[in-house]
């Protein structure tokens, strides 16, 4: 009889250090969580994809916070454009602390490979112009040889490349476009572009300049 009761207390106090423990151990688990919690409020002046720490959050609107929970210390924060581009930040924050990350907008021109893509209108623009000046007829054929649909750019799609610090090569030069303009004889001219001088004018085609094909994807 005796030994029952003395194998009766020895589990019940086996029973409860092990609920001690368990409960010990909960305590530290949730202390440790409350250490490493933290979040950061991001907010954008354009609609983007949000990725925190390389992990997609999901789509940004523009003037919208989003609260994200992150493990405190370093954050990498990207806003990427839907047309490529990103603009990044980096903030550091405090474990049960919030940062507040605020995003500007990707840059225009992204350079992508051997392409330079405006993420604006979604274009795609070669990384180096033609070489040389040529003709206007052989510049249509210029593009036309790259395949993929690389042709001669409008007026209106060269024209964001003025002054715009894009990172191309070989500038300083008069562009063909695809438009053509009226001459005072009566014929039929092609305007151009001078990229760094960011002036615009019409000449005759038989003239050359230099070609910087553009396509869509």
């Amino acid at each position: 009889m005796r030994l029952a009761v003395s194998i009766g207390i020895l589990l019940s106090i086996c029973v409860s250090a092990v609920s001690s423990y368990a409960e010990d151990r909960s305590d530290i688990e949730e202390s440790g969580n409350q250490i490493d919690s933290a979040s950061i409020a991001v907010k954008s002046v354009v609609d983007c994809q949000l990725v925190v720490n390389g992990e997609d959050v999901g789509p940004l609107t523009a003037g919208q916070t989003l609260v994200v929970k992150v493990i405190a210390g370093d954050q990498l924060v990207e806003c990427r454009g839907t047309n490529g581009g990103a603009s990044q930040a980096i903030t550091t924050v405090e474990s049960g602390k919030q940062a507040i990350v605020k995003l500007s907008a990707p840059p225009r021109f992204a350079k992508r490979g051997m392409e330079m893509v405006d993420t604006l209108l979604g274009l795609y623009w070669q990384a180096r112009p033609s070489s040389v000046d040529i003709i206007w007829s052989e510049a249509h054929r210029y593009c036309a040889q790259q395949h993929n649909g690389w042709r001669l750019p409008t007026s209106n799609e060269l024209a964001p490349l003025l002054k715009s610090h894009v990172p191309l090569p070989d500038l300083d030069n008069w562009f063909w476009t695809n438009d053509r303009a009226p001459a005072l004889d009566g014929s039929t001219d092609a305007w151009h572009i001078f990229l760094m001088a960011g002036l615009r004018g019409s000449g005759n085609p038989d003239r050359t300049a230099r070609v910087l094909c553009v396509r869509r994807p």
